[in-house]
């Protein structure tokens, strides 16, 4: 791996901190019938590169054993592009050591991801008006004896649902509503690997619809990106539209004028706990008003979040735009502290 760096180079606006994934395992999609698969790397951040344009700098690499500081860089703002601590453990703590030589401005830090596992969470966001954050924890057992015994150690009650760590994709998710729910266990990779469990709420309203939404939270913006009823407690992802119509349309015109106002402190709230510039909350609207959070994903708004509501690309250029806003700002250096560089 080699980041060079030319002198007399024009001055990037950015550099995008990537990384290995600690498994050192990546993921093809299919593109289209005439092109070559792409490379997916999981636990990544999925706002860039805005539609239609190019990465905003260079790549810096992160996860090797063999990473060495060789190449003098510039000191420009960071973007870091690794959102799962479960996925990019190693590379995020490189990327932490080489940003307290940088001293610049770092969107969602490495430092803050890190701290941001679904256990972790959990644990930051309780107490939030208006936010109900079901406990999780994180189990590592190889046995059903094991996992059982870790769920009553931990006060954990039925039903919950299981998540493969490092996984954001309903393949990677079960629900067990007793300890004789097992079999729902099987298809998933559990024994020896990491997993969440998480109480289960009982969201659905009383006409057993599931209010599923997603919000995006960029910089100091909150926006829609979906609102989707269905009888599913569990949504996956062909059950979102392509494109924003009917009902779903009218909640999220008015969704500035009529919820954001409740909802904005809250989720402000949530940005500072957790140090983030760019996220997206997936979660369901209870009967009462309250929103049941499922999920926190540093990667999001995903793209095709961004397909659907273009108000996000705004939002996210007037975040990038502003780098002097980000919750992670420059530490004074140190007197001849060497500036950083990557191979």
């Amino acid at each position: 791996m080699s980041t060079a760096f030319a002198p007399g180079a024009v001055r990037p606006p950015f550099f995008l901190l990537m990384g290995l994934p600690d498994d050192a395992r990546v993921r093809l999609e299919a593109a289209a019938i005439d092109k070559p698969p792409v490379m997916k790397i999981p636990g990544s951040l999925q706002v860039l590169p805005l539609p239609g344009e190019r990465m905003p700098g260079p790549e810096i690499h992160f996860g090797s054993d063999r990473l060495s500081i060789q190449t003098q860089l510039p000191r420009v703002p960071c973007i870091n592009c690794m959102a799962d601590p479960d996925v990019h453990r190693k590379a995020l703590g490189q990327a932490s050591m080489f940003m307290a030589q940088m001293g610049t401005p770092c969107l969602n830090h490495p430092d803050a991801v890190l701290r941001n596992g679904r256990d972790s969470t959990a644990h930051l966001l309780a107490g939030i008006n208006g936010l109900q954050v079901p406990r999780t924890i994180k189990v590592h057992v190889t046995s059903r004896a094991a996992l059982w015994q870790a769920m009553e150690d931990a006060g954990v009650r039925f039903p919950v649902v299981a998540r493969m760590a490092g996984s954001q994709a309903a393949l990677g998710t079960a629900r067990l509503d007793s300890t004789q729910d097992w079999e729902a266990l099987n298809p998933l990779p559990w024994a020896g690997r990491d997993m969440y469990l998480t109480e289960h709420a009982a969201d659905a309203d009383a006409g057993g619809s599931y209010r599923h939404l997603r919000l995006a939270v960029v910089g100091r913006e909150v926006l829609p990106c979906y609102r989707v009823e269905t009888r599913n407690w569990l949504l996956r992802p062909e059950e979102i539209p392509a494109a924003v119509a009917g009902r779903e349309k009218q909640w999220m015109d008015a969704f500035a004028r009529d919820v954001l106002p409740g909802w904005h402190g809250p989720l402000m709230e949530v940005a500072a706990r957790l140090e983030l510039d760019c996220f997206s909350i997936d979660g369901s609207l209870r009967p009462d008003g309250s929103l049941l959070l499922v999920d926190v994903n540093a990667g999001g708004p995903a793209q095709q979040d961004m397909r659907r509501v273009p108000k996000l690309v705004d939002a996210v250029r007037r975040l990038l735009a502003a780098p002097a806003s980000w919750r992670h700002q420059p530490v004074p250096a140190v007197p001849g502290s060497p500036r950083p560089a990557a191979q």
